[in-house]
């Protein structure tokens, strides 16, 4: 309905939010779209089994100290974790990383945001002030593979300018 809207209206410029759908959104970093919300999904670009692919999706909310699911291939919290980021076992269950199915991973993340989205905003700033020394971590962390691998650095320059 939204694009047959516009089409209506003839034009063919299409926006999200604030954004031209038209440029790529991978080298753009908007920090009010992850300090006006408690988590983030970051829904990665491959999903295929055996496969860890990473994009700017899961290193923008480590930028900007969100917590986040990943919803992309299996084992990707566990990847994360190997490189010294640490996740949010502490506060929910990260057993969706093990399921083989895309579908059965996103069930779980689902069903995790809907328990969060019923805790009054009271609690939901509590567990961000308990989550900060992970969230620092996790942005001292990138900062360090940065600097370990400079293609690294090169896309993380790219998101930030």
């Amino acid at each position: 309905k939204f694009l047959k809207d516009c089409k209506s209206r003839g034009t063919n410029h299409y926006t999200a939010d604030d954004k031209d759908l038209h440029q790529n959104q991978a080298l753009q970093l908007t920090p009010y779209h992850y300090t006006d919300s408690y988590f983030h999904v970051a829904v990665e670009t491959l999903v295929q089994p055996d496969i860890v692919f990473f994009t700017e999706k899961i290193y923008k909310p480590i930028m900007c100290g969100q917590p986040f699911f990943v919803l992309g291939n299996r084992r990707m919290i566990k990847k994360l974790q190997e490189w010294g980021i640490k996740t949010f076992d502490e506060w929910w269950d990260e057993s969706y990383d093990e399921e083989t199915s895309h579908w059965e991973r996103s069930k779980k993340v689902f069903t995790i945001l809907s328990d969060l989205k019923k805790k009054p905003k009271k609690e939901l700033n509590q567990i961000l002030n308990d989550m900060l020394p992970t969230l620092k971590h996790n942005y001292y962390r990138l900062h360090e593979l940065i600097n370990e691998d400079n293609y690294l650095e090169e896309i993380i320059n790219l998101i930030i300018k």
